[in-house]
């Protein structure tokens, strides 16, 4: 699999009902900000992960994904 940034932040904006096209100059430059800042953590976590047994791995990975699954539920339920 081959992820490409600049798709993966389109999605981004999809995902939280952003559009550029609306978005003023600094609103832009901080979104694209946030997005590569949130990115570059990412692959940070993935370089811990590697060095962490396997065990200790999927308990912090599921840690992690029952964290971002909390987030996602609470941004859709105060945005629709």
């Amino acid at each position: 699999m081959k992820f490409i940034l600049e798709e993966q932040y389109q999605f981004y904006l999809q995902k939280v009902k952003l559009d550029e096209s609306k978005m003023g100059r600094i609103q832009k430059r901080e979104t694209r900000q946030a997005f590569f800042a949130g990115i570059s953590q990412t692959i940070l976590y993935c370089a811990g992960l590697a060095k962490m047994t396997d065990d200790e791995a999927v308990k912090e990975l599921n840690n992690m994904l029952k964290q971002a699954s909390d987030f996602w539920e609470i941004f859709n339920i105060n945005n629709n």
